[in-house]
């Protein structure tokens, strides 16, 4: 039998059993802030990875013809 290499399902259980332990016996005005700052940290990453795709799309374009 044939031995994956990586789980899709099983990373996703995993990935929820952290959160449920991040908001264990945590008040529901707690989990709010909770989720409200890992989106924040979330959309700051995405914005860092945006900044430097445009700086290497910049750097890898061809110079502009005159």
């Amino acid at each position: 039998m044939k031995t994956k290499a990586f789980d899709c399902v099983d990373m996703m259980h995993e990935g929820a059993a952290w959160v449920r332990s991040q908001l264990q016996g945590l008040t529901p005005e707690q989990r709010i802030a909770w989720w409200a700052e890992r989106s924040d940290e979330f959309r700051e990453y995405c914005d860092r990875l945006r900044r430097e795709a445009a700086v290497r799309a910049q750097a890898e374009a061809p110079p502009a013809q005159p």
